[in-house]
């Protein structure tokens, strides 16, 4: 089955434009880098050195490193990654962890001159039980005309255990909730140092309008110490359980997104029951422009696929 996906997505991939300069760095069994010359844009780290797979640094084509990994005040958060808050009440979010989510068998890359495909089996383990395993197939394009570049996730859970609870840290309001409650899935950090911060979703909707608020995509732009701008858009797609999910804003204070698909309850899987869930990442120089953003999901979503 994943055969056939990871061809299909391949020739999605095809339709990029190719740019000479831009070359896969390869490190079988840790990461996979986009270079061009010294410079690079992105690295994907996924070896099980740490407790999920991450991307970072990742970078706009004018050389502006938009993530941060490791912060002082948030030591899990990992430039972009997906990782779920609680499984069966387990702490899979936060360090220490009390489960491991981590790449279990061969992770396989294909790339050449307009895109690469990533495909790696993860396990999310408790204590000497694995309860749930994912496939995961990431597709990254080359930089456009306009510098912007995608990545698509394409993850599908499979519950082991007899059932397999995704929970959050409740809201407020609930019994014994808390104002941060809320967060998981696919997150994105930037540094502190950033100003002129934004968010903006397809509902129109910015700033702290936009919080715990469900919409199609949220983008999050802003300007950095060296004078650049940029951002990360990150985008749901129609088929994801509970779209339009609820997504989860930071601050000035602390420049994170995350779609938050179980934002107002958990979600429980029976044994053998699959998840799917789809995502795609735009990064871009500049602040989010409304109306190319609204295209890009639309475009995104119209686009045919496997099934």
């Amino acid at each position: 089955m994943h055969r056939f996906l990871i061809a299909g997505l391949f020739l999605a991939v095809t339709a990029l434009p190719a740019v000479d300069s831009w070359r896969w760095d390869h490190q079988p069994g840790s990461s996979l880098s986009l270079r061009a010359g010294a410079r690079l844009l992105w690295t994907f780290h996924y070896a099980a050195v740490d407790n999920t797979p991450w991307f970072h640094p990742l970078a706009t084509t004018a050389g502006t490193v938009l993530s941060d990994c490791a912060p002082a005040d948030h030591r899990w958060h990992r430039g972009l990654w997906f990782s779920w808050k609680f499984i069966n009440g387990a702490n899979y979010w936060e360090q220490p962890y009390e489960g491991l989510s981590v790449c279990s068998g061969l992770v396989t890359v294909r790339e050449n001159q307009i895109g690469a495909i990533i495909a790696l089996p993860l396990e999310y383990r408790h204590q000497d039980q694995v309860v749930m395993r994912e496939q995961r197939i990431l597709v990254a394009s080359l930089p456009r005309s306009d510098g912007s570049y995608t990545l698509d996730w394409d993850m599908t859970f499979t519950a082991l255990a007899g059932e397999v609870i995704l929970d959050r840290t409740p809201l407020v309001g609930e019994v014994g909730g808390q104002s941060w409650g809320g967060y998981s899935g696919l997150s994105f950090r930037m540094p502190r140092m950033v100003t002129q911060l934004t968010f903006l979703n397809s509902a129109g909707k910015t700033g702290s309008e936009a919080h715990g608020q469900p919409a199609c995509w949220v983008d999050l732009s802003a300007s950095y110490p060296d004078g650049n701008q940029g951002g990360v858009a990150l985008f749901g797609h129609p088929d994801n359980p509970r779209h339009p999910e609820p997504w989860y804003l930071g601050s000035a204070s602390l420049p994170f997104l995350g779609a938050a698909p179980l934002y107002r309850s958990a979600l429980t899987l029976t044994k053998d029951q699959t998840l799917r869930l789809r995502y795609r990442a735009l990064i871009h120089q500049g602040h989010g422009n409304p109306s190319s953003l609204a295209q890009e999901w639309s475009t995104w979503t119209a686009a045919p696929g496997p099934k």
